[in-house]
Parts: C-alpha cells; structure tokens; sequence
C-alpha cells in the first residue's frame, strides 16, 4: 500500500475510536457486587467476566469491533470478516424474485454482503418500516466487516439489528411512541439503529457490567450529547419525567426504577434466554405491568449451552407467557438472520400486546 493511502488509513482508524473510562468500569463492578442477589449476574455470565475484564483492562477498547477470537464477540460487540458461501434458500416471492435477476455464478464475500444490504432493504421495504438508506451506521470501534452500499458504510452487524427494527414495524408505530426500554443491551447498536431512525425517541438501557461499560462508551461516541451516564443515574430513585432523545443508562438494579417509568415498548435480544428462568420472569414481572407492548428475539426452546457455559434450567417460550399475564403474543416468527439471509431454525421474533391497556399514564417528555 502507497505510504499516502496507509497514512489515510491510519486518520480513519484513529478518528474512529471509542475511549476507555476504566474509573466508569470500576465503578460499574463495584455497585454491581453490592446489588441484591437477583440482579447480579447469573452463573452464565459471571465465568464471562472472568474473560472479559482482562482484556478490557489490558486492550481497552481502541479497534474493539475488528479482534478476531475476542470474549467481547459473546455480546455481539465486534465485526470481523468471515469469508463466506452464498446458500440460496427459499425466502418468499418478493427475494427470490430478486435473487433470479441478480444472482450469477459464485459470489465472493464482497459481493455476498451487498446481497445481505439488498436483502434488509427489501425486507423493511416489505414491513413498512424507514428504509435502511435513510440509516447512516457509526464506524465507531473501526468494524472489519463493513459493505459499501447507497454511498454509506454499513458494518454487517447492524443489517440484524435493522431486521429486528423492521419486523416490529407492521405492529407498532414507532412515530407514536416515547420511551424505550431494553435490558441486554449488548454494545448498543440496536439502540443506535433505532434512534436513528426515530430520533425523538427516549431509551431506558439496562445491562450488567462489563458490557453495560462497553454499550455507554460506545453510545457516548455515536451520541455524545445524548447519553445520560452511569454516573448520573446510579442515584436515581424514580424517574418523573423524561428528556426527548435521551438514553439512560441503569445497571441492571435499577430494572425496579419502571415502577415509576411507564414505557411504550420492551426490547430484548438474545439475553433473557440466558439466565434461568426464575430470574427471567422476575424482570417480566416489571413489563408486565409497566410497559405497553414487548418485542423478544430469543431462542424459544430454550439455550442448554453457549460455549462452555451451561444453564441449569433453560428460559422458553412458556416461561415468558407465564410471566407476561398482562399480554398476548399476537407474533410468533422464525427470525430472518444475515449473513444467512433465510431465516433461523433457533430464533424466533415475538411481538406482544396488552391484553386491555395499562391505566397507569405515560411519563411527560421535558
């Protein structure tokens, strides 16, 4: 590589980091330790955090979303490259429509992720939701796996997490809504996807710690007038009102703080179905009577084992139904995954509504 073009290189990799704050990491693990018993971390995740503070402490979080091999992979965090194999399968009229007037020969990964970008457009197009054009992803944490498509960059991660956007859409307006709340944040791309989409959008994020520190310093660089830190609602009690566009960010003893915080929807990825169920359904107790619809993506039949973690109990689907009386699970879905692109024989997209709706009223916005 010419000396000019490795200088370039090294501007976009360095205007493309996302800071470290070991003192808001120290802080986190400290309050998390103190927390009652139930939201600590279970089992499951507290070997994880005998892998992830290490490299936190030693690597930071300079080039996060391109290490290959990374703990941090665990909670979706990084974007690395695997070259891959286009498998067509059946995916309805209107892609395979598509796939017969673009697919020729064998594809190289290049070409594949400009599939997947096609692929996420037509199918928000199909949901009714924004359509990913009008979506500018961040290159905060300098991803590898990265498709250049409508003159944007687009990290191959964030397609999933507009497909889950998308999936939700023909149930819900997310013009009409206010308040936010997700528990398993991961890094927090799905956050970012959906508040740039819906700006005015207000967010509730709840995690445990290490990842509720790597979701605030990534969401700090994405969103740097936006985030309400750690730091400044470790001491919230309540919430009697809320701010346009703002993401809190909770550890996860503050989940009772919806008592006093109606929100319109409940996210969650991927995390309840890795704590037993008990502890799932003492967090669904909350929304249960705090929030106005839920979106889950999990894998309904319940995770046994995810590495060399194992659950005692496995989290299903009857498990959520038990915990959300107030509900009806008007959804049920296989879950369309990229860079798979059909969908998946393990996750499924649940969208609830209320049964009869919540009398309790919603925060004003400042």
């Amino acid at each position: 590589m010419p000396e000019e073009q490795r200088s370039m290189a090294r501007k976009d990799r360095a205007g493309t980091q996302v800071s470290d704050d070991i003192e808001l990491l120290t802080l986190m693990l400290g309050d998390h330790q103190e927390a009652p018993t139930h939201f600590q971390a279970t089992t499951f995740w507290q070997n994880y955090e005998k892998r992830f503070l290490p490299e936190l402490y030693k690597r930071g979080l300079r080039d996060f979303r391109r290490r290959k091999n990374s703990v941090l992979s665990s909670f979706g965090a990084t974007d690395i490259l695997e070259p891959t194999r286009l498998k067509i399968p059946v995916m309805g009229r209107w892609l395979n429509l598509w796939l017969s007037t673009h697919l020729h020969g064998d594809f190289e990964t290049r070409d594949f992720f400009s599939l997947c970008f096609e692929f996420s457009k037509l199918y928000g197009r199909e949901r009714g939701a924004k359509p990913i054009e009008e979506l500018t992803p961040s290159l905060m944490g300098n991803p590898e796996a990265v498709i250049e498509a409508v003159g944007k960059s687009y990290p191959i991660s964030i397609l999933n997490y507009y497909l889950r956007y998308a999936y939700c859409c023909p149930f819900l307006n997310f013009d009409s809504i206010h308040v936010v709340t997700e528990l398993g944040s991961g890094s927090g791309k799905q956050i970012e996807v959906l508040k740039k989409l819906h700006p005015r959008l207000c967010f509730f994020v709840f995690d445990i710690p290490p990842q509720l520190y790597v979701c605030e310093q990534y969401l700090k660089a994405v969103f740097p007038n936006d985030v309400i830190s750690y730091r400044q609602t470790k001491s919230m009690s309540k919430m009697t009102s809320v701010e346009e566009g703002k993401i809190y960010i909770f550890g996860t003893r503050k989940f009772p703080i919806l008592e006093s915080a109606q929100t319109d929807l409940f996210w969650n990825a991927a995390s309840l179905q890795e704590i037993e169920p008990e502890a799932a359904q003492r967090y669904l107790g909350y929304v249960n009577k705090y929030c106005g619809a839920v979106y889950l993506h999990e894998w309904m039949s319940g995770v046994k084992k995810k590495g060399e973690e194992e659950l005692v109990v496995q989290t299903q689907l009857k498990h959520y139904e038990q915990a959300l009386t107030h509900f009806k699970m008007i959804d049920l879905s296989p879950a369309y995954i990229v860079p798979k692109m059909r969908r998946s024989e393990i996750y499924k997209d649940s969208f609830w509504s209320q049964k009869i709706s919540n009398s309790k009223p919603s925060l004003q916005n400042k």
